[in-house]
């Protein structure tokens, strides 16, 4: 039991802690992942508690590559950090994957995900009204609009990819009818992590959360829902315009011009070009094993377009940041393992109850939430919400051969 505690513990900590982007709140996490471990395989006795996923292959593979990629790297304590948070982040999605085989435990760690995002949203909300709860998540220095919605995060996109995909939780619970004596509440707690979704301001989050509705619908849609896939996708595309109709004349469509404003540090997609025309000239020049992992802030400078004021440490685009620091052999590795979790988390949505079927989906969509915002942005190289990923991906590839039995029965 002591790793469910230490692991919804970390879970929590990792938001609140700034998104856990600094030193500290990452030596924390890997200390915590440590401690996880060691209590995992001290009841289990075996270290084969961590080989017994869909996604093993894969995850033996990243670790060949991330080896050769640590070998050849321009800084190798920088690559070793990173190298750290990605066990950090295995060390979760194993225990996970693992411990939610029980079905308690399955709707603890659901309940517990939306219960965080709820918070979060208040905490942003008290923060628009200018009742930060603790001082250090005032952001004095944050060049970004004070009505963008940011809560504990530094930056209101890492806010809205933790949203986009807790978000899909909730909503597929409300649709397959889970908990029907909590359906007010549930509605109301919806409604106010769509608010918050939208107040972020984060084009990417916005269009992450559309493709995750467009994704739900389409799957009920295309299996035995067809009716509910139909009223999902008008009704929730219909809300989706409807909100941006009522907040036409508010700065939100200032924000949505800026997709297409021209010009350097704009924040808007030219800027974002330039930097992926310099991120491809840094991938072309190291090809094979990258600048090694972690180290593209390091690297960046050489290959970075003039015009810029200042030094861009991220590249806005998690595919092409991950390509450029451990060569073109990720790109494999990614489309390996999204063919593995699509493939078992559809094929095994089938076999289960609502409830299992809802988190399948849920999963699914937020995944798929965050692979298009990753398009845009880097929240994958953002702690928390590369944990909150691990974790929804842990409940794809969970074993269900003891719920199946109960959805061949529904």
């Amino acid at each position: 039991m002591i790793q469910i505690y230490l692991t919804a513990a970390l879970l929590l900590f990792a938001p609140l802690a700034r998104g856990s982007v600094q030193g500290w709140a990452v030596g924390v996490i890997f200390l915590v992942a440590l401690i996880i471990m060691f209590f995992s395989l001290y009841w289990k006795q075996s270290f084969f508690i961590f080989a017994s996923t869909a996604l093993d292959k894969p995850i033996a593979a990243l670790l060949v590559l991330s080896a050769g990629s640590f070998i050849f790297s321009i800084h190798h304590y920088t690559s070793s950090v990173a190298i750290s948070q990605l066990a950090s982040y295995l060390v979760v999605y194993y225990v996970v994957s693992q411990i939610v085989r029980k079905h308690f435990v399955l709707l603890f760690f659901v309940y517990w995900l939306i219960s965080i995002s709820t918070l979060l949203c208040i905490i942003g909300l008290l923060k628009l009204a200018g009742l930060t709860p603790f001082y250090w998540w005032n952001f004095l220095a944050s060049a970004h609009p004070k009505f963008w919605l940011t809560a504990t995060f530094g930056n209101h996109n890492h806010l809205a990819g933790w949203l986009e995909m807790s978000f899909p939780l909730l909503f597929c619970l409300i649709i397959f009818g889970c908990q029907k004596k909590w359906l007010i509440i549930q509605m109301l707690v919806l409604g106010l992590q769509g608010a918050c979704l939208l107040l972020t301001f984060s084009r990417g989050g916005w269009a992450g959360a559309t493709a995750s509705i467009i994704f739900i619908a389409g799957w009920l849609f295309f299996a035995e829902y067809k009716k509910k896939g139909q009223i999902i996708l008008y009704y929730g595309l219909a809300a989706v315009a409807l909100s941006f109709a009522v907040l036409a004349a508010s700065p939100l469509i200032d924000r949505i011009n800026t997709v297409v404003a021209g010009g350097v540090e704009t924040q808007g997609f030219a800027d974002r070009l330039l930097i992926w025309y310099g991120t491809v000239d840094m991938i072309l020049a190291n090809w094979l094993t990258g600048t090694g992992p972690g180290t593209y802030s390091l690297a960046f400078p050489r290959y970075q377009p003039p015009g810029f004021s200042h030094r861009y440490y991220m590249a806005h685009n998690d595919y092409l940041q991950f390509t450029a620091e451990f060569g073109v052999g990720i790109i494999i590795l990614i489309v390996w393992m999204l063919t593995v979790l699509y493939h078992k988390g559809l094929r095994d949505m089938r076999l289960s109850d609502k409830f299992n079927q809802a988190v399948f989906l849920s999963s699914l969509a937020g995944i798929t939430a965050l692979l298009v915002h990753s398009m845009v942005d880097f929240n994958l190289h953002i702690p928390s919400n590369a944990l909150l990923f691990s974790v929804i991906a842990a409940f794809v590839v969970r074993d269900i051969k003891v719920n199946a039995e109960r959805g061949s029965k529904k």
